[in-house]
């Protein structure tokens, strides 16, 4: 069985970190900002909130799409079991699928295991992480079954345009391949010019994948969402959902529903906060050359730095949490053995984390 890196690394670190500087959420949201008075569901009874979910929050959420309405989604506990019941309802065994990386764990180790052949999709640093049409299209062949995108991008803040998600529609239309769009930094944006729509609207088979925990700062409430037009994929994944759980928790998605009627200040507000600790982190990349490289972030909440002088990137963040309090995530926990360092732009302590980082380069 894999090990989940990510999670184990901050389960093993966390407690020691005074400066959460490697996360990859926004600052989350207090409950008195997402719910405001709770006593107008008191009539609500707490049983089994079965098929797609808690109505009045699947036609909020299907309002975040141009093209699809209520029936259209499904709720889910959190993103992870959005790409867990996916990916075991629609993939089987020897299954050729193209994965986006590097990614969130989830995307790739799943499919592994399920024994898929995983086919890598992979921007690279040297071409500014920017989505290269001949470089997807050569990964799909005749045997590919889904593509697994996940933009915005996490780690490195990637982000796509209009038209380069009519060009990966184009292939995966002209193919009949299943895409699996893991959207949950959609709307989060840091620079302007680049595309908030979603694949569930451009494409009949394409499945997207949401959740509370980044575009709306909400992780404990463990709310997510897939959202698809294709009705035959939306009854597998929900009749495999019935082995992973009964229903989402009412009390969760009554929150989500509450917190839907302020996603524009929501969104706006951790777009605000990444901007800035954006501006915070290139003028401090520039001071330090001669130790990090990157390419500015563009959407989501992190940005993946590289340590120029090749130095080692668990070793690094294993001094800085040592000296400073300050815990980044390196690449290796991402699956990837090299020298890269992603960073949070997400936390309003974010200053101050930085501030610890200049001074124990200067002291070194």
């Amino acid at each position: 069985m894999s090990k989940f890196l990510v999670d184990e690394y901050f389960e093993r670190y966390e407690k020691q970190a005074k400066f959460m500087m490697g996360s990859s959420d926004p600052e989350s949201l207090f409950l008195k900002e997402a719910v405001f008075d709770f006593s107008k569901y008191k009539d609500i009874q707490l049983g089994y909130s079965l098929e797609n979910g808690y109505f009045p929050l699947l036609k909020k959420i299907s309002l975040l799409y141009t093209s699809l309405n209520e029936k259209n989604i499904a709720t889910m506990n959190g993103g992870e079991e959005t790409i867990y019941t996916t990916m075991r309802a629609l993939l089987d065994s020897d299954d050729e699928i193209v994965v986006h990386q590097p990614s969130f764990q989830s995307l790739s180790v799943i499919a592994r295991e399920i024994g898929c052949k995983i086919v890598e999709f992979s921007p690279t640093f040297e071409d500014k992480w920017k989505f290269d049409i001949n470089l997807f299209e050569s990964k799909v062949t005749e045997n590919t079954k889904a593509i697994i995108l996940n933009y915005p991008h996490n780690p490195t803040g990637a982000c796509l345009t209009d038209s380069e998600m009519k060009e990966i529609v184009q292939v995966c239309r002209s193919k009949n391949i299943i895409l699996i769009s893991d959207e949950v930094y959609r709307f989060l944006s840091i620079k302007d010019g680049y595309s908030t729509k979603s694949f569930a609207d451009l494409y009949e088979n394409a499945i997207a994948l949401g959740s509370f925990s980044k575009t709306f700062a909400s992780p404990a409430l463990r709310l997510g969402w897939i959202a698809t037009k294709n009705t035959k994929l939306m009854k597998k994944i929900l009749a495999y959902r019935h082995f992973t759980s009964t229903c989402i928790n009412i009390l969760s998605q009554i929150a989500g529903s509450e917190i839907l009627d302020n996603a524009e200040k929501i969104i706006q507000r951790n777009n605000s906060i990444a901007k800035q600790n954006a501006i915070l982190l290139d003028e401090f990349i520039k001071r330090h050359k001669n130790l990090f490289e990157y390419v500015p972030p563009k959407g989501a909440t992190t940005a993946y730095v590289k340590l120029s002088d090749q130095r080692n990137s668990m070793d690094f963040c294993m001094e800085l949490l040592k000296e400073t309090g300050v815990l980044i995530v390196p690449s290796v926990v991402l699956e990837k053995k090299d020298n890269f360092l992603r960073i949070g732009l997400g936390r309003k302590n974010f200053a101050e984390a930085l501030t610890r980082v200049e001074k124990f380069l200067e002291a070194r």
